[in-house]
């Protein structure tokens, strides 16, 4: 009867070595996040084929605003100071003893303080436009470029800008209009192609699923050329969907 007990123990110790840690944890130990990707362009006004693959990647769509609900299920959060990892379901863990918690995007970054829920969580929710977020890539892009004209070695390399048409393999500071509907142009905000190009693009999948890019610094700036292309696991360089 001992032997059986015993060996009843060490396959159930098994069992819960092999089960992740977040299958123990409790509500309370949890914080959730989620981004609202918004944009208002009338993306109504986009070709068909464009409107559906927005409505398919999960948008919204309305005349004056359109916005996109997602989990991020990779990246990192620091918490009052200490980097957190996201968990695939979107959650992280947080102490339960707390009642806020603050919550930068970046490290040394700026923080929000984010209160626990009346169920008990910590529910931290990132609003990206995305206007907003070509502005501020192609403010970096700029600053680089004035930079590099001091040196004839980078200006030979040729990097390209609005209006040029890529090439699979070009340098590209982000891969923001990649998708499958794209002409392979770099277009401004406000030329309706830029949102033909955008959807189910590098930049728009990572936007979805990584909190790498709500900081808006991310691409090109304190991460890598085209780091929205290697988080989710693809060439940094110009390639289409």
């Amino acid at each position: 009867m001992k032997r059986k007990i015993s060996m009843f123990l060490a396959v159930a110790l098994m069992i819960m070595t092999m089960l992740p840690l977040n299958v123990f944890a409790s509500d309370s130990n949890v914080g959730s996040v989620k981004t609202i990707t918004t944009t208002y362009f009338d993306l109504n006004s986009l070709p068909e084929e464009a409107v559906q693959m927005y409505k398919s990647s999960g948008w919204i769509i309305d005349d004056d605003y359109s916005y996109r609900v997602s989990k991020p299920s990779k990246g990192e959060l620091w918490i009052d100071g200490d980097v957190t990892s996201i968990n695939n379901d979107g959650t992280f863990f947080v102490n339960p003893e707390k009642d806020f918690i603050d919550v930068a995007l970046e490290k040394d970054g700026d923080s929000q303080r984010v209160y626990k829920s009346e169920s008990g969580k910590f529910e931290v929710t990132q609003v990206v436009n995305l206007e907003s977020l070509m502005d501020r890539m192609d403010m970096a892009d700029a600053m680089q470029k004035r930079f590099k004209s001091a040196n004839v070695s980078m200006l030979r390399a040729g990097h390209k800008g609005y209006y040029d048409k890529y090439n699979v393999g070009d340098w590209v500071h982000c891969n923001r209009f990649n998708g499958p509907a794209t002409d392979d142009v770099h277009y401004p905000k406000t030329h309706w192609r830029a949102y033909v190009n955008f959807v189910q693009s590098d930049c728009d999948i990572a936007l979805a699923n990584s909190t790498k890019c709500w900081g808006w610094s991310y691409c090109n700036q304190s991460g890598p050329a085209g780091g929205c292309s290697i988080i989710i696991g693809r060439s940094s360089r110009y390639h289409r969907n």
